[in-house]
Parts: C-alpha cells; sequence; structure tokens
C-alpha cells in the first residue's frame, strides 16, 4: 500500500504523465491477484473452471473501486461486462471491503492524493482554490513612491504632492524596507510647521510584508489587521519590490472568481516551475479576446486583413497550430504572418467591436477585403 502511495516518485505508469493513467494497471493488478487467489482456493477446494474467472474479474473489481474510491461505479461496470447475477453479491461485499480498507489506510483516493503532493488542495471549493493558486507576485505592483531613510523631511512632503498616493514607502541605501510613512501622519506634521520633525518620527514599522509567493487568501487578514488598502512586497532579502493593494486583490477575485467583465486583464506565460501569471489594467470599455479564424480570415495574413481598420481592434499575438507538437502555439503578430483554418487571434479593443469580431461567421457583418487592402495602399 506504501508503494501504491509513493507512487509520484516512482515510475509507475499513474505518475508517468503517459497516457495510461491507473486504471488499466490497477485492472491487471486486481486480474492478477484474484487469479493467484483463485488458483490457491481452487487447489484447496476445487470449485469448478469457472471458479478462478470468477476471483479474477471479483479481484479487477475490487482493486479499481477502492484506488478510485468509486464501488457503485465498478460494481455496475461489471455487471453489465458480465450479465452474470452470481457474481453480483461476492463482488459487492469485496468491493465494499476494499475500498472501507483502502479509505482507512490512504484517506482518498489515488488521483486525489497524487494531486496533493502536487499542491493541489481539493478540500477547498471553487473560490477558495483560485484564491490561493493565486500568489502576491501575480498580482503586485511594481511602481511606488519610496524615499531613502535619511531623507528630508520636505522631500517625503513633496513626493505626496507630486504624486496621488496615501503611502510612502522608507527604504535603506539597499533598497531594503524599513518602515512606511501614511498620508494622515504627514497632515499632522503640517499642521504644526514651526515644530521639527523627521522622516524617522513618522513612518510605521509594525506593517507586516508580504511574499512574492504568499497565496492572495492568506493576505485578507493582514489588510484587516493593519487597517491598511496596500501592503509592501519584500523579496527574501528584505529589499521592497513591489506593493499589494486591495484593488488589486478585488480585481483578481472579480475576474477569476465572479467571470465578470473587468478592468483587469489576466495573462499567462510559461508552463511548470516557470509560469508566470500578470494582471494588466485594461482602458475603460475595452477587453482581451481570442477570435478563431474562419474561413473569411484563412489563407491571409494579417496586413491584408487589416483588422485595425475593419474593426477597430489591435492585435496582440497569434496562436499558430503545431501539428507536431499537438498544440497551439502563441507567436507575435507579424504582419506577413499567414493564418489558417484552426489558428486563433488574440485582439485588444472596445467591447463593441471585439464582440463583433468574434461572432459566428453567418453573424458577422464583414467588409470586403479587397476594399481594406485599397484602403492600406492608399495609407501607404
Amino acid at each position: 500500500m506504501s508503494d501504491v502511495l509513493d507512487a509520484p516518485r516512482s515510475g509507475l505508469s499513474a505518475s508517468g504523465r503517459t497516457g495510461v493513467g491507473s486504471f488499466a494497471p490497477a485492472l491487471f493488478v486486481g486480474a492478477t491477484a484474484g487469479t493467484m487467489f483463485g488458483t490457491i482456493v481452487n487447489d484447496i477446494v476445487p470449485l469448478g473452471e469457472g471458479a478462478v474467472g470468477t476471483y479474477c474479474i471479483v479481484g479487477m473489481g475490487a482493486m479499481v473501486a477502492a484506488i478510485n474510491q468509486a464501488p457503485l461505479t465498478m460494481t455496475l461496470m461489471l455487471f453489465e461486462m458480465t450479465w452474470n447475477y452470481r457474481v453480483i453479491l461476492p463482488l459487492m461485499l469485496t468491493i465494499a471491503i476494499a475500498s472501507v480498507v483502502y479509505r482507512a489506510v490512504a484517506g482518498s483516493s489515488l488521483s486525489i492524493h497524487q494531486l496533493a503532493t502536487r499542491g493541489v488542495d481539493l478540500s477547498r471549493n471553487r473560490e477558495e482554490l483560485v484564491m490561493y493558486e493565486l500568489r502576491v507576485g501575480d498580482v503586485q505592483r511594481t511602481h511606488f513612491p519610496s524615499v531613502r531613510e535619511d531623507a528630508p523631511l520636505d522631500e517625503l512632503v513633496k513626493l505626496f504632492l507630486r504624486q496621488r498616493t496615501d503611502s510612502v514607502y522608507i527604504v535603506t541605501a539597499e533598497g531594503l524596507l524599513h518602515g512606511v510613512v501614511d498620508l494622515h501622519d504627514v497632515n499632522r506634521v503640517l499642521a504644526t510647521p514651526d515644530e521639527e520633525h523627521t522622516v524617522a518620527e513618522l513612518e510605521r514599522l509594525d506593517i507586516t510584508p508580504l511574499g512574492a509567493d504568499l497565496a492572495l487568501a492568506d493576505t485578507l487578514h493582514l489588510f484587516f489587521r493593519h487597517d491598511r488598502e496596500e501592503l509592501p512586497v519584500t523579496n527574501d532579502a528584505g529589499k521592497l519590490v513591489g506593493v499589494l493593494t486591495e484593488r488589486d486583490v478585488v480585481g483578481a477575485y472579480n475576474r477569476e472568481v465572479l467571470r465578470k467583465d473587468s478592468v483587469l486583464a489576466r495573462v499567462e506565460s510559461g508552463t511548470g516551475k516557470e509560469r508566470q501569471v500578470d494582471f494588466l489594467e485594461l482602458p475603460p470599455g475595452q477587453r482581451l479576446a481570442v477570435a478563431e479564424v474562419d474561413d473569411t480570415f484563412a489563407n491571409h495574413t494579417l496586413r491584408n486583413l487589416g483588422l485595425p481598420m475593419r474593426y477597430g481592434v489591435t492585435v496582440i499575438a497569434v496562436d499558430v497550430w503545431d501539428a507536431a507538437a499537438g498544440r497551439h502555439v502563441r507567436l507575435a503578430p507579424d504582419a506577413d504572418l499567414q493564418l489558417h483554418l484552426g489558428d486563433r487571434i488574440v485582439v485588444l479593443g472596445p467591447n463593441a467591436q471585439v464582440d463583433q469580431l468574434t461572432r459566428p461567421l453567418a453573424e458577422r457583418q464583414e467588409v470586403s477585403l479587397e476594399t481594406t487592402a485599397d484602403h492600406a495602399s492608399e495609407a501607404e
């Protein structure tokens, strides 16, 4: 049993990321174990020629039902395979015992255990999973106002006057986070201009910095505890690398969980450990969308299509179908890139124009390619 639970670290097909998975190996192991047990029992107490085959079927059902925690599914599946009423009672009894024993030892199915070893916790609902998947580094802002800890007070006040901000971060000469000054504290200083004040007496030192790898769900209580609308983000060395605002957290929740149109667009790049997620703030009334290449766009280049003139949208990227890799490959928008059926175009534009572009071909108000080409030639 421990070998099965350790499958993600071994060479079993269940963790080999091949097309086999765990179902077929479980059938084989169950059938082998059932056949071996049936052969031993039949040698001791002869039960007939078909008895060993019955043990084989029961063993298959018990193994698959146990590791997948699906007793009813396997009972019905094997009954439909055999249409033998006599095998149902021993099958149900064996499956029930195997499922209870496996749950007592492992606690969950093999598939859930494999996901847990990869950091996916299915005990949370969908909203929680999204907020635990997103990290501070995915949403943080990398532009923030800051001054040196030895800066004069006038420099701090001028920074507040120049920028629309409620907080200015105090850093050392090496860029390490030292503290933060709120706008309300500066107002208190301005109320007593005759007194001497320093940056050190205004800054707060009790703010807990966040790490870029911290889940967004683990940051919410910190906003409440510090009574702040934004928190600093530091790296392992303590250097200030960004800030996280409540507005960005709410925007990410609105975009990822509620699936509502907002001014944030999620941009993902890379795979595995190199995967990066970022949220870009779009102009009001505009959004990103993916348009499928249909018969109208196929066998034309981006230059000939003239999508900015025809639909008022900007092409951000093109997903070209790579038959050898069996997936889409994202490319930069080259004007001479020829499109084919199966490709996809990533566009940015006003909602109405994007809706017009992404409609089915029969509902789309098309502008002739010849007219677009003529306009392009005149523009040149």
